[in-house]
């Protein structure tokens, strides 16, 4: 690489950072804000690093490699900080403040921030030289901790709302719930949903649909598979046996939502 070209690098990437800085300040700031605004986070560091990794191919293949490089690199350092600030951010006081429905609604939004960010990391480590992959599994290990992290809050949100009722059988229903939201291949979800469909005749897709909100599991595909068993109920519940009132759980929770929404209200009695 020409001595220009490396300068040139550089110098882009200097000003990228501090860019990048400054949308996770920004994006920080509002976190613990009363009047929520929706976040463009993972949006903003897309279109930063993307600006310059798609340009960069144009000069030539191997400027287009070091700049993937350098940018992975430096995504790896951005979701360091970012997971370190939401660390803080749970253990702030000040989210006390906050009503539930806004911290979960807080928390989802960091969750949905991984996807995009992960793909973009994958992307540039396979444009990247072969000496990319250290950066790419700090980049991911910094957005595991941040899921593991947001999962944990929702599902001790979720149980804390789960004993705001007086029925000891839906002790029963907690397990599965937090496997739901914490286990992360497919089949394993599968298998905990098929257990809730079993034991829960009244839950429906849109129940299913809004505890995968939660969890921030955007992925189509594995939405259609997990997704497929309680459809599957639907599709038979005539033959099904009703479920006896006193252990009704799913239907008296009312979920009016789009695809993707981010909330679950839990109305108990």
């Amino acid at each position: 690489m020409r001595c220009q070209d490396l300068s040139s690098v550089v110098h882009s990437w200097a000003q990228t950072r501090a860019a990048l800085l400054r949308v996770l300040q920004e994006d920080e700031g509002q976190w613990a804000a009363i009047q929520e605004q929706p976040g463009t986070l993972a949006q903003d560091v897309c279109e930063l690093l993307e600006e310059h990794t798609d340009r960069a191919p144009g000069i030539s293949q191997e400027f287009g490699e070091r700049m993937a490089y350098c940018c992975l690199g430096g995504l790896a350092e951005f979701l360091q900080s970012f997971q370190q600030r939401v660390e803080r951010f749970h253990e702030n006081p000040v989210v006390q403040e906050l009503t539930a429905a806004s911290y979960i609604s807080r928390t989802i939004s960091l969750v949905n921030y991984g996807p995009p960010l992960r793909t973009l990391a994958e992307r540039l480590a396979r444009v990247g030289p072969p000496e990319s992959e250290p950066a790419r599994e700090a980049a991911a290990s910094a957005l595991d901790r941040v899921t593991g992290l947001c999962h944990r809050v929702l599902a001790d949100l979720l149980f804390q709302e789960l004993q705001e009722s007086q029925a000891t059988w839906l002790d029963a229903v907690v397990p599965h719930l937090a496997e739901v939201l914490q286990l992360e291949d497919t089949p394993s979800i599968q298998v905990e949903v098929g257990v809730l469909v079993r034991d829960y005749p009244d839950i429906r897709q849109k129940h299913v649909a809004a505890l995968l909100d939660i969890r921030g599991l955007r992925n189509a595909a594995a939405r259609h598979e997990i997704l497929a068993v309680a459809r599957d109920l639907e599709l038979s519940e005539g033959g099904a046996l009703a479920t006896p009132r006193d252990r009704a759980f799913f239907s008296d929770i009312p979920v009016s939502r789009p695809p993707f929404c981010l909330g679950l209200q839990l109305l108990l009695d």
